[in-house]
């Protein structure tokens, strides 16, 4: 089912980033955000909206980090929603300046790390103007978000790991956490991005169902999946 319609995306905000940490968090797996303070009590979800301004030191990060700067002006998208995402978990330790265990990459000493997880980026960009801080998308807005999400084509990876007692004894329900491809992504690319995030994934025949999966939290708490590798 498409957790993202028209309904479901009432009272979600949105963010403005500078350029290119849209397209960075819509398309090149950067979680986290940066931030000076959190997001607000109660926000789990966001729309990523790329601004019409520029941070050249994204631009420099980008080419570093060896995406070709011709690759990076042909996906930039200005003055639009461009992403879903969700945020699962907010780290407080960089904001003291000190090391904590954020993706290294993306996670700046100093500031606030939002976790983004199920980044859904849009099949088709929404253009309107964003503003400062968290912010509230007009009407029409969210209607056109949710039609351009309509197009994703809908099959996730999900989680299938159990909490573990002191023992190592699995219980409960399945975690149940999603991981969405991106649209166009075959199912290899959506692994490989998973994996990068810390995914584990069982091996998956060629034609049959989703493989079983572990997300990173699972992962780190619990032993190898069958199958994994």
């Amino acid at each position: 089912m498409n957790p993202y319609t028209r309904s479901a995306l009432i009272g979600v905000p949105a963010l403005t980033v500078l350029n290119p940490w849209g397209l960075a968090i819509a398309r090149l797996g950067k979680s986290p955000e940066n931030r000076g303070w959190p997001p607000h009590r109660g926000v789990g979800r966001i729309l990523i909206h790329a601004g019409k301004g520029d941070d050249r030191a994204g631009f420099d990060h980008l080419t570093q980090l060896g995406y070709l700067p011709e690759r990076i002006a042909d996906e930039l998208v200005r003055s639009a929603v461009v992403a879903v995402a969700d945020i699962p978990k907010v780290c407080h330790v960089g904001e003291g300046g000190g090391p904590c265990e954020c993706p290294p990459l993306w996670a700046a000493r100093g500031q606030v790390h939002w976790l983004l997880d199920n980044v859904v980026p849009l099949p088709e960009p929404v253009a309107c103007r964003g503003r400062q801080g968290l912010w509230h998308p007009e009407r029409e807005t969210l209607d056109e978000v949710a039609a351009s999400l309509a197009l994703v084509e809908w099959e996730p990876l999900s989680c299938a790991g159990r909490q573990v007692d002191r023992v190592g004894r699995a219980y409960g329900a399945p975690c149940g956490n999603q991981f969405w491809p991106a649209p166009g992504q075959t199912y290899g690319q959506m692994e490989q991005t998973a994996r990068t995030q810390g995914w584990r994934v069982a091996p998956r025949t060629e034609g049959g169902p989703m493989p079983d999966a572990m997300c990173r939290t699972c992962a780190s708490h619990s032993g190898d999946l069958r199958g994994t590798s």
